[in-house]
């Protein structure tokens, strides 16, 4: 079967949750990337054929069903990884879509970049070459489109203080802020709503999140560290490319980020667990907060999507948790039978170093735990970073500054990390 299909991926993600230096505004930014392909979606679609509605999660829990083969004019390839691929039945209700997405996202969520490919005959019983093709056209046009996303600064407008945008809205703060910026504020409640669900069977009321850097268990007095922690799936991109079939893709899809969402959950398990055996005191240079009669968690995820995962924690959780992570992940089996392997880079930094620098360089660590790893068969590989003083330049170039002598180099890494059975 024949039909006209198009793929929506949001550009430049990182930058866009990462531009600000408040978490609050990082978590808010994560929430619209993840439910960009949410409500957004379900409202672009149901204003495209004429106000009907459609449950755009069905194919997660019917891989193999085809919705299209039953009159549903369109169908949701997969979703996932800040991308959404959709089939529809109609070509020029494509281009309609385009423009009611395209219209509501600049709305309610200014700044988020997408880009979209076009296969106006995907064939179904090609799908690996259709799915390609695809990708192709969305790589070109992620070169030769870049549209403008939100208001233009002039000389004469006042600049955000929380941003490199104008500033026009007026927030509770009594100030004027960007429309980028407040569209990301609005959004962290729903966020934390979100998380709240996923816990809510470990966290049993008796502990919480916080969108406060400074609340993650620090001791005013000591020297505040917080660790950030990047951890990126090994080789998962060949493996969806892998998938043949349409059923094949959604399975892989949806299994790989229960993977990654129950293996967050396990290590939220076990960070309770750290604590309700007082393994987590003040004696050991932690001080755990309370709101409303929970307690504060000194971790904080955000984003948790497909097989990526980043979160901020008390500098001394780091390593731990980031090697825990891709333990539970290592035990998770999903659609193709193949074992997940990830990678981290767990950047160790001061709370008030700007938030998006600590950030790249967790990033960059994980690149050269991943290369080690290519080298190894793909196993999972862990690198860091402790940073006692501000940095600047790459890796290597911190590293040759701040670790190695004449008699050789201090740092050892990346390490291996095993799985726990």
């Amino acid at each position: 079967m024949k039909v006209p299909a198009l793929i929506v991926d949001t550009v430049s993600i990182q930058k866009y949750i990462f531009s600000s230096n408040r978490l609050k505004e990082n978590i808010g930014a994560s929430y619209i990337v993840e439910s960009a392909f949410e409500i957004p979606l379900k409202n672009a679609l149901r204003n495209t054929f004429g106000g009907r509605d459609f449950d755009i999660d069905f194919w997660r829990e019917n891989p193999d069903f085809l919705l299209m083969e039953n009159g549903t004019p369109f169908e949701i390839i997969y979703s996932g990884g800040g991308n959404v691929a959709i089939a529809f039945s109609d070509k020029r209700k494509i281009f309609e879509f385009v423009r009611l997405f395209s219209r509501d996202l600049l709305i309610d969520a200014p700044g988020l970049r997408t880009s979209f490919g076009f296969n106006l005959d995907f064939d179904t019983d090609k799908f690996d070459k259709s799915m390609k093709f695809l990708h192709e056209d969305l790589r070109k046009n992620k070169n030769r489109f870049h549209t403008n996303i939100s208001l233009r600064k002039y000389g004469i407008t006042a600049d955000c203080p929380r941003s490199d945008e104008s500033a026009e809205m007026f927030c509770d703060d009594d100030q004027y802020i960007s429309s980028v910026s407040s569209s990301k504020i609005k959004a962290v409640d729903k966020a934390n709503q979100k998380l709240s669900s996923l816990v809510s069977d470990i966290s049993k009321d008796k502990f919480t999140f916080t969108d406060e850097i400074d609340l993650l268990g620090q001791i005013e007095s000591e020297s505040n560290y917080i660790a950030v922690v990047h951890i990126d799936g090994n080789s998962m991109g060949k493996r969806f490319a892998a998938a043949n079939s349409l059923s094949g893709l959604r399975k892989l899809s949806a299994s790989v980020s229960k993977a990654t969402q129950d293996s967050f959950i396990e290590m939220t398990r076990y960070l309770i667990e750290l604590i309700e055996k007082e393994h987590l005191t003040e004696k050991n240079g932690f001080k755990l907060r309370r709101k409303d009669g929970k307690t504060i968690l000194p971790i904080r995820p955000i984003i948790i999507g497909g097989d990526d995962i980043t979160f901020v924690c008390h500098g001394k959780l780091g390593l731990i948790l980031a090697s825990k992570f891709i333990s539970f992940l290592e035990n998770k089996e999903v659609s193709d039978k193949k074992k997940l392997t990830a990678c981290a880079g767990v950047c160790i930094a001061k709370s008030k170093y700007p938030f998006y620098r600590s950030y790249l360089l967790a990033e960059e660590l994980t690149s050269i735990a991943k290369a080690e790893s290519r080298k190894n068969g793909g196993s999972s590989y862990l690198d860091f970073h402790l940073a006692t003083t501000g940095f600047s330049g790459s890796l290597d170039e911190i590293r040759d500054k701040q670790l190695t002598a004449t008699e050789g180099s201090l740092h050892f890494g990346p390490y291996r990390v095993s799985r726990e059975d």
